[in-house]
């Protein structure tokens, strides 16, 4: 079996339609990409304890807990950005 080299070069053998290679290629499809989402605050919002992260979450929507109680233990949560203000949150 001879390798198309249009599909790299597989270490495995592998079937594809006989019109594979003439489907659009994805960047064709999609010019502009993106990483995906980021939220540049990962350690306030990403977790692998759930209790954790909804004791994090739940504290810094507490009216009763202060701004700079958050900071303490959040300091990215309450981290001001050009985009982002923490203290302009109609929330608290």
């Amino acid at each position: 079996m001879v390798p198309l080299l249009g599909l790299g070069l597989p270490f495995i053998p592998s079937m594809v339609s006989a019109d594979y290679l003439a489907w659009p290629e994805l960047p064709d499809m999609f010019p502009i990409s993106f990483p995906g989402v980021k939220t540049s605050r990962d350690d306030f919002v990403v977790d692998i304890d759930r209790e954790r992260l909804v004791k994090r979450i739940e504290q810094y929507f507490d009216t009763s807990v202060s701004d700079d109680e958050v900071r303490q233990s959040s300091p990215t949560a309450m981290s001001k950005t050009k985009s982002f203000d923490p203290s302009r949150l109609l929330i608290k």
